[in-house]
């Protein structure tokens, strides 16, 4: 995510950004919730990808934000 940010294409990395956690929200996929006292919460992280066309130009930028499921008991 820093990395991203840190990039000249930080505006398009920007823009995917809000394209995937609207897209989690419009799906009902995703909501904040309160974590109780006793639990931690699972983390996340994010994946960034250059979607490219047949002809290798940019198609556009994607990102994903995605559990990190393995830490879950």
């Amino acid at each position: 995510y820093g990395e991203a940010l840190k990039l000249p294409e930080q505006a398009k990395w920007r823009q995917a950004i809000k394209e995937e956690i609207q897209g989690l929200i419009d799906k009902g996929t995703w909501t904040i919730e309160q974590v109780p006292r006793d639990k931690k919460p699972i983390g996340t992280k994010w994946v960034f990808k250059i979607k490219k066309n047949n002809d290798r130009s940019i198609e556009r930028y994607k990102g994903r934000l995605v559990a990190r499921g393995f830490a879950q008991v």
